[in-house]
């Protein structure tokens, strides 16, 4: 006999090819009597068998359409198959349908679990009615082959596997074609009936395991199939969809939801549409579609590990070494060559802008990056980096002396990305150069002008709605970090301010409501966090609660504001992201922690490292603490305290753009 599948017979009992065995469990002394096992399996150990076995699925049928529909015919087959009475005994007609056993129609899997009567099958022994779910795998065997003696290799078909082609199956005596009214008309009805088989449902939908990667160069082919396959499984159940790739510059995934829109990978950013995603889709940043068995795209798409922590807000296990390479005019340099070695190797190539990136580096480790393109040469001649917590820039230049800094488009551009998380839009750019540049030759004028461009970014309306809220945050809920005057690190400011700024541009298309869309889901996701829950657990009252906030902002509430706050706190997960938000967005503690934020911004956003990092002299905030006191001293006014002078000239920022 052949042997059967295990796969999708829980769920189709009787089970054994006579069809007397009422479930697995019967099989047990198959373990013994077959398997020369020592003794049965316990109920236990049948039990663990059992969910084992129903674990299998067979994968999607090649050979199936690419959309599933409920009652699918899959061509001209289904006719013979259902309305001409095919098996039975010689004579004008047979007396059975093939379709009054074997059940096709809203997936079934080709049979209706009884058994054949032995006079019907004209054999000794009654049969159980075999199911087609699989049977396209039994095909390679073909006994008229072109090989000398026949190509024995394959299943073959009916119990016994003594047919080669399911063609010739339909020729067993059992079969009765006289409805076809001719030898031809009746091997057409069989190659009709065998293409429907071959093509039959497996259980498990054409889309599972379907992908569409959409690239900067096939937009339109790949959004085709998203939309006119992918999208209506999804919606149809036949299958989860989730999305993964570069996103924002870092590996990211998303989920499909019922509404249409995909929620990403945290919990703190909020679901975006079809279109959002596809038009951060550019060279060297591809996302790929893929449909997932119903009911696991969560673990597909956003928590693998199923933790219930989403993949982003795990600790972070890779980042991007990404920047540009240009002359020392700031322009970029196309076609060289850049090769990543140490931990990882890895080889990019410059495009007309100069960019490059190398993506899912691993933060343990340490990284170099060598640019090459002759007869140039580059400053520095490499660039390395150590254990990463978050993305790294590094530039490199054709000039052995200048910096690349010293260009306006440039240091503007580099702004963007060390305070906004995003590259420049084309209007903010043009601004901020005519700044600087409307100087002319006026060096002081050009020097005063860059010094009010950069400290711009960290007052701007959109790094106060973004990274400054993200550090209120923390601070309103946290305190500061132990043994530290502040209260929040530079992987975590960096990462949450992405989140926070995503899709936003202010002054371009409905930014107000996306950043407002942006925070609701920021707190809502804020408040679900594990260490957010270790130190305000639900079982909280109001009055701890908002006492606690406030207490970590230095008392900024009022005590009426404190009362309507605790007076109005809902103990659910709205509720406490309104109350983290209202004293996170309160202007009392705004205002108390502007000088600090700007100053721990300048390490940020300038050094891209804490204040107490390498190579900070003692590591001991010494730095932070004296630009702090002078920032304070000026009443804020950076000018008057040239501290953002002093960040933009030093070795170490401008040592990131040159020698």
């Amino acid at each position: 006999m052949m042997t059967q599948s295990l796969r999708g017979i829980i769920g189709n009992e009787p089970l054994h090819w006579r069809g007397d065995r009422v479930g697995l469990e019967n099989f047990n002394g198959a373990f013994m009597s077959l398997l020369g096992g020592p003794r049965l399996l316990s109920d236990a150990e049948m039990s663990s068998f059992k969910a084992f076995v129903q674990s299998l699925f067979y994968p999607p049928n090649p050979n199936h359409p690419q959309r599933r529909t409920p009652n699918e015919q899959l061509g001209g087959g289904f006719g013979f198959f259902s309305f001409n009475k095919l098996f039975g005994p010689s004579g004008p007609s047979g007396t059975l349908n093939c379709s009054d056993c074997h059940l096709v129609t809203s997936f079934k899997v080709g049979s209706n679990n009884t058994i054949s009567p032995s006079a019907n099958l004209v054999e000794s022994q009654s049969v159980k009615v075999a199911p087609f779910r699989g049977i396209y795998q039994k095909i390679g065997m073909n006994k008229v082959g072109g090989t000398a003696g026949g190509e024995l290799t394959g299943f073959g078909f009916s119990h016994d596997g003594s047919f080669d082609t399911l063609f010739n199956f339909q020729k067993a005596p059992q079969f009765n074609f006289g409805q076809a009214g001719s030898d031809s008309t009746a091997d057409t009805w069989r190659h009709s009936i065998e293409s429907m088989i071959l093509q039959s449902d497996t259980g498990t939908a054409p889309a599972v395991g379907m992908m569409a990667t959409v690239e900067a160069t096939n937009k339109a082919s790949a959004t085709s199939r998203i939309n006119n396959v992918l999208i209506p499984e999804a919606q149809a159940g036949n299958c989860d969809l989730v999305a993964r790739g570069l996103y924002g510059g870092v590996p990211r995934s998303f989920l499909r939801l019922s509404n249409g829109l995909f929620q990403s990978d945290s919990l703190t950013e909020a679901p975006v549409t079809l279109t959002t995603l596809l038009n951060g889709v550019v060279a060297g940043a591809e996302l790929t579609f893929m449909g997932v068995p119903p009911g696991e795209g969560a673990l597909f798409g956003t928590d693998r590990d199923g933790n219930g922590i989403m993949n982003d807000d795990e600790p972070r296990t890779s980042v991007q070494i990404s920047g540009r390479v240009v002359d020392i005019a700031g322009n970029g340099v196309a076609g060289v060559t850049l090769t990543l070695s140490g931990t990882q190797s890895a080889t990019a190539v410059t495009d007309a802008q100069g960019k490059y990136a190398f993506n899912f580096i691993s933060t343990t480790g340490t990284h170099t990056v060598t640019p090459q393109k002759s007869p140039l040469t580059f400053t520095p001649v490499n660039r390395s980096v150590s254990n990463p917590a978050w993305n790294v820039s590094a530039t490199f230049t054709t000039s052995a002396t200048g910096s690349a800094a010293d260009a306006s488009a440039f240091f503007v551009s580099q702004h963007y990305a060390d305070f906004l998380n995003r590259d420049p839009d084309p209007d903010g750019l043009a601004f901020w150069i005519n700044q600087i540049e409307s100087c002319g030759s006026d060096q002081d004028c050009r020097r005063a002008r860059r010094d009010n461009t950069s400290g711009a970014f960290f007052l701007s309306i959109e790094f106060k709605e973004t990274g400054y809220l993200v550090y209120r945050t923390y601070k309103a809920s946290f305190g500061d970090l132990p043994g530290k005057p502040v209260p929040i690190t530079f992987q975590q400011l960096m990462t949450d301010t992405q989140r926070l700024g995503r899709n936003v541009i202010v002054n371009v298309g409905n930014w107000q409501q996306q950043i407002e869309t942006n925070k609701q889901a920021f707190f809502v996701g804020w408040v679900q966090r594990p260490d957010f829950l270790a130190q305000y657990p639900t079982g909280m009252t109001a009055a701890i609660f908002v006492d606690k906030l406030n207490g970590n902002t230095g008392g900024a509430l009022t005590q009426a504001q404190r009362d309507t706050l605790v007076s109005q706190f809902a103990n659910t997960t709205a509720g406490r992201a309104s109350a983290v938000r209202q004293v996170a967005e309160n202007s009392v503690f705004s205002d108390r922690e502007v000088n600090k934020a700007f100053v721990l911004m300048q390490y940020f956003g300038y050094l891209r490292r804490n204040p107490d990092d390498p190579p900070e002299i003692g590591r001991d905030f010494a730095g932070y603490n004296f630009w702090l006191t002078k920032l304070n001293e000026h009443n804020g006014n950076f000018i008057q305290a040239e501290m953002v002078k002093s960040f933009i000239v030093s070795g170490e920022y401008l040592g990131r753009f040159g020698p």
